[in-house]
């Protein structure tokens, strides 16, 4: 079927799909495989207005309790203001309090990503998300432009160049609004960055009193290799 300019393609087995859809209290089973030639997710999700200038209250979100899912899910192409993506292939199974992706695969920010994990709920209604991802020549400008520098401006889109292949393994966990709690996240991981370069970077220029201005204004490496550690905000 086509829902808003997207081409859906369904094949699997489904189970009490018509009572559960109808409201009856009974568990959807389904096996299937699921296709989008593409996605827009905020055509589903929708942006409610604010009425009386008033603000919706926020509700807690609750994985739910009547789904088992076991999908293949592959997207030609997601329209996503984050995180633009094509050619993505997922396994996706659930169960009651847990929602697991494997075998993720997806070509973004002009390279590719791929991974697995899985996102817990608990019986006070915080989740738990985990993921291990690697991440192949993912080009460090794009990346920085589309996440907005990442909510700081110390270093920024402009004052980097260079190309990004490593490994990540995240452990981040949300409120029952789904927000994120930035001061417990656990990250690790291992990055190489080829052909890079760090321009018109203010802080390197301090350094000028040592060397020549005009060898800190830009500043180019075939690779730089390290690994990170975020623990404890």
């Amino acid at each position: 079927f086509v829902y808003q300019d997207q081409k859906i393609d369904v094949n699997g087995e489904f189970i009490n799909l018509p009572e559960w859809l109808a409201g009856h209290p009974v568990k959807l089973k389904a096996d299937a495989d699921i296709h989008f030639n593409k996605l827009i997710p905020v055509t589903f999700t929708g942006n409610t207005p604010k009425q009386d200038g008033k603000t919706k209250k926020e509700q807690a979100f609750l994985m739910p309790e009547d789904l088992f899912l076991n999908i293949n899910l592959k997207i030609d192409s997601l329209k996503h203001e984050t995180l633009p993506s094509s050619d993505i292939s997922v396994n996706l199974i659930y169960n009651p309090g847990l929602l697991t992706f494997n075998s993720l695969n997806m070509k973004s920010l002009n390279g590719v990503i791929s991974g697995n994990g899985f996102i817990s709920q608990s019986r006070t209604k915080d989740l738990m998300a985990r993921g291990n991802f690697n991440i192949s020549g993912i080009n460090i400008n794009t990346t920085f432009k589309t996440f907005r520098n990442f909510g700081q401006s110390f270093i920024k889109a402009e004052n980097l160049k260079g190309n990004l292949t490593g490994s990540l393994s995240l452990l981040l966990p949300l409120d029952s609004l789904l927000k994120p709690q930035m001061k417990s996240l656990i990250a690790e991981g291992r990055y190489i960055i080829t052909d890079g370069a760090l321009i018109d970077f203010e802080p390197v220029k301090e350094l000028s009193a040592f060397i020549e201005l005009t060898e800190l204004e830009n500043i180019n490496f075939e690779k730089l290799e390290n690994d990170f550690f975020i623990r404890n905000n």
